[in-house]
């Protein structure tokens, strides 16, 4: 079919439970305590035949068989959302208008003809398709299925109250709109159209269908304005650019993305989705320090820094052997670090945990000792520890260490992992709605939350992540 006369809609049948699809009556004309809503039908058009509640009785067993195939080979997901040609109830709606339907007036359309209307422009609501051998087959399609859905005989004239002349204008529309949409044998698409984008035709003064297939596009993505609700720093391409990218098959996107989604027991928890997330950003020592200072505090087990001296002095209170026998092998020169309070709780992180990995990373060439994590200041102490004596203090040998500690500084700030995967900068955690069918049958849209991001070999290999439903969206480094 035409991409440029397609459009995304839901088919509302497939919401209707197992429960609500049985609890709906069948027209039975033969039961003296059933009738059509008083004032639907002028008289006589309702009345008991055994000839039309055959019928009837017809119309309601293929409204169950389409329902489902609707639910069980079309939409086995829940995903109601589906490309038709035709908006059926638009349809209806503008018949309603056209036609100046009066709900109070009694309608003149009788039942039998139209469920025979509806079967008959069914029949002719088929897919066609050629094989090799050109045998020409026919599939009852999605359209069919929707169309007798919409336009029960009870549907039209309780709800909709169309009288003859709507009703046949209604089937012209779905069935000129159907045919409309198959796509012209040797039409160009794809790719060759993008080269005529908004060219118009000189003939007839419009544009040209396989112009549509990518101007159109290009033309809406562009008066589109992207939104993230309290999401400010987030970024896509979108309109031109990112046609260009999608036409060149490019290697190398300006926003590469990748929506992550969740295991089942963890997608709805939004404090383990946070754990989740902090796993993904790259999180280095940088990224968590505020400011860092390099002092001369000649005294390793006091301080000089009196913002410092209540933890000092409480750590070297209580005698350590393996602490005493390096005491002499300190640098008289401290690299100070304040860590940002914020920033650490949102990485979920711990003193003791930062400054371990500062003490795996120089193993025995750094003495280290910190804050607690309620502390009013997170301050990290970091003493290098030489080789002989710690207690020369000449002018040349002091200045060498200064320089030390600042390349020391830069490099620890930089190569220093605390977690998260390499390459991922910036993590972003929203709510999305999924359709799923319940055990009872019905379609509910429970709300998840997913992570948006890049890199998809590694994100894959992280905990709580759902490796069946991630995939790249606009695209991912992989």
């Amino acid at each position: 079919m035409d991409g440029a006369l397609i459009k995304e809609q839901v088919v509302r049948p497939i919401w209707i439970g197992d429960e609500r699809f049985e609890a709906r009556p069948c027209v039975d004309i033969m039961d003296p305590a059933w009738d059509f809503k008083r004032g639907v039908l002028m008289v006589g058009l309702g009345d008991a035949d055994l000839e039309l509640q055959s019928i009837l009785d017809a119309e309601y067993k293929q409204l169950e068989e389409d329902w489902l195939m609707l639910r069980t080979f079309i939409f086995p997901n829940g995903n109601s959302s589906v490309f038709l040609p035709v908006n059926i109830r638009r349809t209806i709606q503008n018949a309603q208008q056209i036609f100046h339907i009066d709900n109070r007036k009694a309608s003149d359309l009788p039942p039998a003809e139209i469920i025979d209307s509806v079967q008959a422009l069914s029949s002719r609501l088929v897919a066609r398709t050629s094989s090799r051998a050109r045998r020409r087959t026919t599939r009852r399609s999605s359209s069919a299925s929707s169309t007798n859905s919409s336009s029960a005989a009870s549907g039209v004239l309780e709800e909709h109250h169309l009288d003859c002349d709507a009703f046949e204008w209604v089937l012209g529309e779905i069935e000129a709109k159907f045919d409309q949409s198959f796509a012209a044998p040797g039409g160009v698409f794809g790719t060759p159209a993008s080269h005529s984008i908004g060219r118009l035709s000189r003939s007839e003064g419009s544009v040209d269908r396989e112009d549509q297939s990518i101007g159109e596009p290009a033309t809406q993505t562009m008066l589109h304005t992207f939104y993230y609700t309290g999401v400010s720093s987030k970024n896509v391409t979108l309109g031109v650019p990112r046609l260009k990218e999608i036409i060149n098959v490019a290697t190398n996107l300006k926003t590469p993305t990748l929506t992550v989604y969740l295991d089942k027991e963890i997608r709805q928890d939004i404090e383990q989705a946070k754990e989740v997330q902090t796993l993904f950003s790259y999180t280095t020592l940088k990224t968590v320090t505020a400011s860092t200072e390099i002092f001369y505090d000649p005294d390793p087990s006091a301080t000089v820094i009196e913002d410092d001296r209540e933890f000092v002095e409480a750590f070297f209170a209580i005698p350590d052997w393996r602490v005493q026998q390096d005491l002499h092998r300190q640098s008289l020169w401290l690299l100070w670090f304040q860590l940002d309070r914020a920033k650490k709780l949102d990485m979920e992180l711990e003193m003791a945990f930062v400054a371990s990995k500062l003490s795996e990373v120089f193993e025995q060439d750094l003495f280290v000792i910190w804050s607690e994590d309620n502390s009013e200041k997170l301050i990290i102490r970091c003493r290098a520890l030489n080789e002989g004596d710690g207690d020369k203090d000449d002018g040349e040998e002091a200045e060498e260490e200064d320089i030390f500690l600042k390349q020391l500084e830069t490099s620890m700030l930089s190569t220093i992992a605390l977690r998260g995967v390499e390459g991922i900068e910036r993590v972003f955690m929203l709510k999305h709605k999924w359709d799923v069918i319940s055990e009872t049958a019905e379609c509910e849209t429970p709300t998840e939350w997913v992570l948006e991001t890049d890199n998809l070999r590694k994100v894959l290999c992280i905990d709580g992540v759902d490796t069946n439903r991630t995939m790249p969206t606009a695209s991912s480094k992989s």
